[in-house]
C-alpha cells in the first residue's frame, strides 16, 4: 500500500491545508519577515481561518490537490495550480464578449465544489476574522514583480487546448507544496 494518497479538495480541507502552508513555508526567510514578531503557531492558526475562503477564490482558474497519509489520513500536502484566464480565438471569454471561459470545465475533478451561500458567507466570514496584515512587516508588496512578469507573459497569449506549461516548479522536501505558472504553448 502507499504511503501517500493525491486526492482531490474540498471545502473542509480549508484549514488543514493553511496550517500545512505555513508550516511547510516558515523555513522560507521571507515568511519570517513577513511574520517577524508572530509565532509559527499563530500565524498557522490565522491561515486555518482563511482556507476555506481561499479555496473559493476564482473556482473557474484554480486547481487544487492534496496528499493524504494513508495511515493516518491526515493532509500532508497541498498544491495549487492557476490556469490562465481564456484567450482563444473565437472564444468570447476573457475578450470581453461575456462567453463562459473555457478553463471552468477542464480538470474539473482538481476544482473546488462550489457550496451554498450559507457555507460561502461563513468560510468569508471567518476569513475575514483571521489577522492577515502583512502590511505590520513593511513588506507589503513583494509578489508585485513576479505577479507583473507573470502578467505580461499570459497577456494575450492562445493556449492550445488551454492546457497550461509547466515554467517553473519549487518543491519544498518537507512538505509537498508546489507551485506552478504557465507559459505559452510550445518550447518554454
Amino acid at each position: 500500500m502507499d504511503s501517500f494518497s493525491i486526492l482531490p479538495c474540498t471545502i473542509a480541507d480549508g484549514p488543514a491545508m493553511g496550517r500545512n502552508n505555513v508550516q511547510a513555508f516558515w523555513t522560507d526567510q521571507t515568511w519570517t519577515q513577513v511574520w517577524r514578531g508572530l509565532t509559527r503557531e499563530y500565524v498557522a492558526e490565522q491561515a486555518a481561518k482563511r482556507g476555506r475562503r481561499n479555496l473559493l477564490l476564482d473556482r473557474d482558474h484554480r486547481r487544487h490537490l492534496k496528499a493524504v497519509d494513508n495511515s493516518t489520513g491526515a493532509l500532508v500536502g497541498y498544491a495549487r495550480w492557476v490556469l490562465p484566464h481564456a484567450v482563444i480565438e473565437g472564444s468570447t471569454a476573457g475578450g470581453g464578449g461575456g462567453g463562459e471561459d473555457p478553463c471552468r470545465g477542464l480538470w474539473a475533478e482538481a476544482r473546488i465544489p462550489d457550496v451554498g451561500e450559507d457555507v460561502r458567507r461563513e468560510a468569508e466570514r471567518e476569513g475575514e476574522g483571521a489577522d492577515w496584515d502583512v502590511e505590520r512587516s513593511g513588506m507589503y508588496g513583494i509578489d508585485e514583480p513576479i505577479t507583473t512578469m507573470e502578467a505580461e507573459l499570459v497577456k494575450g497569449k492562445r493556449y492550445m487546448g488551454m492546457l497550461p506549461c509547466v515554467m517553473c516548479l519549487e518543491q519544498k522536501v518537507s512538505r509537498l507544496t508546489v507551485w506552478l505558472s504557465t507559459c505559452e504553448i510550445g518550447p518554454c
